[in-house]
């Protein structure tokens, strides 16, 4: 099976979980903006993507989180 991770701060608390995934037989890849290039770990494929996060000083203080997490997704998508 094809497991994907997606953690701002990997392996966080995927750092008993994705190498449980690999040593199953399962492939797992993580993608995190906290490394530079891809890499293996402990049988999991990291794979870094870069954020380009809005610094708009107007947005309210609620809607911040929201527009870190969709900007996030943004650059997740865009790996392809």
């Amino acid at each position: 099976m094809n497991i994907l991770l997606i953690h701002q701060n990997f392996p966080g608390q995927y750092k008993h979980l994705g190498p449980a995934l690999t040593a199953r037989g399962n492939r797992v890849l993580a993608l995190t903006p906290k490394v530079k290039t891809s890499h293996q770990w402990q049988g999991v494929e990291v794979v870094p993507y870069v954020m380009n996060r809005s610094s708009s000083k107007d947005i309210h203080r609620g809607l911040a989180i929201w527009n870190q997490k969709l900007s996030a997704l943004r650059a997740v998508l865009m790996l392809r």
